[in-house]
């Protein structure tokens, strides 16, 4: 499962620890290391990448359920990042994402979204994938919904305080795809 995850457009890569301190500590070197193009505003939160790297210091071994860079393959330009918030637990994981500022609004994230739900789902144990966005209607929620996830309840997260959880079960994602 440690293996890039491809969609139509993208390349969804995981980052190892070595690949978030390249990120965090070397950044400005970042695009001839990776031979792409980064675009100005991303990422949107680096401090999720200095969590990731702290984490993966001491469990390497969860890397493909941290962080990912979604590459334009055809551009060779990161479009934004994201990935799991962390291994599954009780059958479930959750995922998140971000888009760069000039690549919103050209379904990036809906594809990146599709793309970890669709890995997710190949893993035995996991029944349903979860996300969280801010409590208003926006353009996070239209992407779930286009995933096939569906609202399930509004709740506080420790971070940002109250948040709309959306879920897809294993088979209604599968029947549909």
């Amino acid at each position: 499962m440690n293996d890039i995850i491809t969609t139509k457009r993208l390349n969804l890569i995981p980052c190892d620890h070595q690949m978030v301190g390249r990120i965090l500590l070397d950044f400005e070197n970042l695009p001839s290391l990776l031979n792409l193009r980064i675009p100005e505003n991303w990422p949107i939160f680096p401090e999720a990448f200095q969590y990731v790297y702290d984490l993966l210091k001491t469990n390497p071994e969860e890397s493909v359920w941290w962080t990912y860079i979604f590459v334009d393959r055809e551009e060779k330009v990161i479009v934004g990042s994201g990935g799991y918030k962390g291994p599954p637990k009780n059958e479930s994981v959750e995922i998140g994402y971000e888009i760069a500022p000039e690549f919103r609004n050209q379904g990036y994230a809906t594809e990146a979204a599709r793309g970890f739900i669709t890995h997710a789902f190949k893993h035995p144990s996991i029944k349903v994938v979860k996300a969280s966005t801010l409590p208003m209607v926006n353009a996070s929620n239209r992407v779930l919904e286009k995933c096939g996830m569906g609202f399930i309840e509004t709740s506080l997260d420790e971070e940002v305080g109250e948040v709309w959880f959306y879920e897809v079960f294993k088979e209604k994602f599968l029947n549909k795809e």
